[in-house]
């Protein structure tokens, strides 16, 4: 009787986009974008079930990555994520993955994402990387095999970090009038009377006037967009928006900042007041 033989995966780096997966040079405010991906050649399957391989490893040489950006790792079968030999009708399937589970023929392939921070460690970081087999018990006798291809792309890190305005430590910072709230890396600082309260203690709201600022500050990776959403329909009221820092501007009940990318973003209003009543939200991009 011939044997069943799932005998491997191969693995391959691609260039796509201009984008070489085991190294491309470029220069950015004093950082470096160059990365070595390590992948292994072939995954040998041994069983049904999970094969692990010794996992996906990328690095900076130089640690020096950029912090305004990530790696991103894609994967791509030739079969469509099937074992197929040549001759047999019968195919395997099987799920690129990170952790072992079990074999679900709609899940997607595994991604990986590399933070500079982790670029930037001495060797690098490894991350998990295995195939969940299905059982193939049943399968026709055959040397099964499939093609992953591995395209690597150098990202913004991009995240989006939203404040829902409810919380019970936004009155501490309110009742003060002038004070300091934080959360999830972004922090807001009031000086002079640039915060009051308004209406129920569900939502919270802020008058700025000539001389007094918000300042919002992130800690890590820079702010490049801000969007303050009121509740009610003319929730923001500004004398005179041109007087405005610069980089905001009013919508309807939408008070926005955006320009270029910084680790702190200050609102004031230049010999007039802004008043902005029941905030829903406020979003920050952060790269």
């Amino acid at each position: 009787m011939k044997k069943k033989q799932l005998t491997a995966i191969a693995m391959a780096g691609v260039l796509a986009a201009g984008v070489l997966s085991y190294g491309v040079s470029a220069q950015a405010d004093g950082y470096s974008t160059d990365y070595t991906i390590t992948i292994p050649a072939t995954l040998n399957v041994a069983d049904a079930g999970w094969n692990a391989t010794s996992g996906i490893t990328a690095n900076n040489s130089t640690n020096n990555f950029d912090t305004g950006k990530k790696l991103a790792v894609t994967a791509e079968s030739t079969n469509g994520w099937k074992l197929k030999s040549d001759g047999v009708s019968d195919t395997v399937g099987y799920n690129l993955a990170t952790a072992d589970g079990t074999y679900n023929e709609n899940a997607a392939p595994a991604l990986w994402e590399f933070s500079a921070a982790e670029l930037n460690e001495a060797s690098g970081t490894t991350k998990a990387m295995g195939i969940i087999v299905e059982d193939y018990s049943n399968k026709a006798a055959g040397n099964y095999s499939d093609t992953v291809t591995f395209t690597a792309k150098v990202e913004s890190a991009q995240s989006t970090i939203t404040w829902g305005c409810s919380q019970v430590d936004y009155y501490n910072f309110v009742s003060s009038g002038s004070g300091k709230y934080k959360d999830q890396n972004i922090s807001v600082t009031g000086t002079g009377n640039s915060v009051n309260f308004w209406g129920d203690e569900s939502k919270f709201g802020f008058n700025i006037n000539d001389n007094d600022s918000l300042t919002f500050t992130s800690t890590d990776g820079k702010i490049s967009q801000i969007v303050i959403t009121s509740d009610e329909e003319q929730g923001v009221n500004v004398d005179n928006a041109g007087d405005l820092s610069s980089g905001w501007t009013v919508k309807g009940s939408t008070l926005t900042w955006s320009g270029t990318p910084s680790e702190s973003v200050s609102l004031s209003i230049a010999g007039e007041q802004i008043m902005v009543y029941r905030i829903s939200t406020i979003k920050f991009t952060v790269e």
